[in-house]
């Protein structure tokens, strides 16, 4: 086995592995936080803690502080590697069996990208295939105006498609806001506005980039079923967030907002293909959307940003650094992977000893025993 396909072994069991363990451990707290937090408070707190929780699982799997509270745990529940995983394997062939599972890994997660890519591009051409319609002078101005009081400076496009049934935003470098090509025709014009102002507050969010960053951390744990877990939470907490800002830009109008919110989802029950816009969903996920805004979006600014700011901060300095030594790790299953274990180790370094003592003895005649040596060490 080549040496690049051992350093890749190890650096998976290496990081990973013991990250996804460590992942483990985060996410059932912060799902276990989540449940106990009021259901009214900020979706903004809630998205932090989630976000952290997936933050871990690309941070070195060493990664540690002063203040970790890691370093009031014992030594023996740490969680630092898994070379045990290997150890079971020891009575076959550890390289084979560690090389198995992350040639498992690797089919797997080139095997769901290029379906995510394909289904993706797929979907782009239906909506390049069904036609634009010509965006209306007023609407334009209309979506500048919502642009402005939710802060954005460029607005994204606006695309009236006549494949798609519910309002999103596609894009990451040039977003754009993709409608029905007759919503502008089927709904008031205050109700039209709700919609813009929760998409655009989308891209004021940056919701886009952080959906993507999720998808790509899937792929690559796609054998962890808690971070896809995490990933399904947090597309609900987005459209949470954007529900709150929008009900801080409307504020004295944010029961017509519900209002709106209510209309739209009783349209759209029975049409599977807005599953991914956060109105098809279980009923009470639905109710938690509007029941968010029964307060409005008037609470003290300040204090959330501030207690979010300080959760934050506490994770990342006490709770997320869970191993103590990412060389060590790495160092330790390298070392199961590339040195052969038991009677085979032995025979090898005694070879090796008779083999230095030939050399030793110069031009001496070679005895029947050293050429036996010679023969062990090429096979």
């Amino acid at each position: 086995m080549s040496g690049w396909w051992h350093a890749a072994i190890a650096l998976w069991w290496g990081s990973i592995a013991p990250l996804a363990v460590q992942a483990t451990l985060l996410i059932l707290a912060v799902a276990f936080v989540d449940r106990l937090l009021p259901k009214r408070t900020w979706p903004q707190l809630r998205a932090a803690l989630w976000y952290l929780a997936m933050l871990k699982l690309v941070l070195p799997p060493g990664l540690i502080s002063p203040l970790s509270v890691v370093r009031w745990v014992p030594r023996g529940w740490s969680v630092d590697t898994v070379p045990a995983v290997l150890e079971a394997g020891s009575a076959v062939d550890p390289v084979g069996f560690a090389g198995a599972i992350v040639a498992l890994w690797l089919a797997g997660g080139l095997t769901l990208t290029l379906f995510s890519a394909y289904r993706m591009q797929r979907m782009r051409r239906g909506w390049s295939a069904a036609g634009h319609e010509p965006t209306p002078v007023w609407l334009l101005e209309l979506s500048f105006a919502a642009a402005n009081r939710v802060g954005l400076r460029r607005p994204p496009g606006l695309i009236l498609s006549r494949s798609v049934r519910a309002p999103f935003v596609d894009g990451l470098l040039r977003p754009h806001i993709y409608l029905p090509h007759d919503l502008h025709q089927r709904i008031p014009r205050d109700q039209l506005e709700h919609v813009l102002l929760h998409e655009l507050a989308h891209v004021k969010r940056r919701d886009p980039w952080f959906a993507a960053a999720c998808l790509a951390i899937q792929l690559t744990y796609w054998f962890h079923p808690l971070v896809w877990l995490a990933a399904r939470r947090l597309s609900v907490l987005r459209e949470q967030c954007c529900d709150r800002s929008v009900a801080r830009v409307l504020r004295d109008s944010t029961v017509d907002y519900r209002r709106t919110l209510l209309e739209f989802a009783s349209r759209m029950v029975d049409d599977a293909s807005a599953g991914r816009l956060g109105f098809i969903r279980p009923e009470t996920l639905i109710l938690a959307r509007l029941r968010l805004l029964e307060h409005g979006g008037q609470e003290r600014r300040w204090l959330r940003r501030g207690v979010t700011t300080v959760v934050i901060a506490a994770g990342l300095v006490g709770f997320f650094p869970v191993a103590r030594s990412a060389n060590a790790a790495v160092g330790a299953v390298a070392d199961r992977i590339t040195r052969p274990p038991g009677c085979l180790q032995l025979r090898y370094t005694v070879l090796q000893k008779l083999a230095q003592q030939r050399s030793k003895a110069g031009d001496q005649p070679r005895t029947n025993q050293e050429e036996r040596i010679d023969e062990a060490m090429e096979r």
